[in-house]
């Protein structure tokens, strides 16, 4: 996907290009060291079974809602929206940290209206003060999902993309 800046760095956030992340590590692994290749080559496999599995997961537990459009504070979140056949409506800042213009925020505000939206995504690395008035004017609610993960103890990948999807299939089936 294209981002403001280039291309869209949030490649991860699908479970299935987690799988393909997993294939190449273990290549470039098996390359550096080849004495140790099959192990690494079968530790990709493995990974990426487990990555292909939790795809199948989340898509499934996304399927079902009836609302698949969603409003995001930062642009990152089209890879999982692809992903989980959700669809990105509206996006506060299409680049970090750069407010939206008059005009985006026009966008922003018939995007929400004309899909009814009830929340609006932000990120706990990314201070929402900026969107409170949006917030209050459509009457939304703050709904965190996490790109980045860390911040619970014993955290994995797949126990963050679980909280992301889960996070958006209670805000979108209410």
């Amino acid at each position: 996907h294209r981002h403001e800046e280039g291309l869209d760095p949030h490649y991860w956030l699908s479970a299935a290009n987690g799988a393909a992340m997993a294939a190449t590590i273990a290549e470039a692994l098996a390359k550096a060291d080849p004495a140790r290749a099959p192990e690494y080559r079968a530790n990709g496999r493995a990974v990426a079974a487990e990555c292909l599995a939790l795809h199948d997961e989340l898509r499934g537990m996304l399927a079902g809602l009836g609302e698949k459009r969603m409003i995001v504070l930062h642009d990152g979140w089209r890879y999982f929206a692809a992903a989980y056949g959700l669809e990105i409506a509206a996006v506060f800042q299409a680049a970090r940290g750069r407010e939206p213009s008059p005009r985006g925020l026009q966008e922003l505000y018939r995007a929400a209206r004309r899909i009814g939206a009830r929340v609006l995504f932000s990120e706990p690395q990314l201070p929402a003060a900026s969107v409170e008035p949006v917030l209050r004017d459509l009457g939304l609610r703050l709904v965190v999902l996490d790109p980045i993960g860390g911040a619970v103890p014993g955290d994995s990948y797949a126990g963050l993309l679980r909280r992301d999807a889960r996070a958006v299939f209670a805000a979108l089936s209410r």
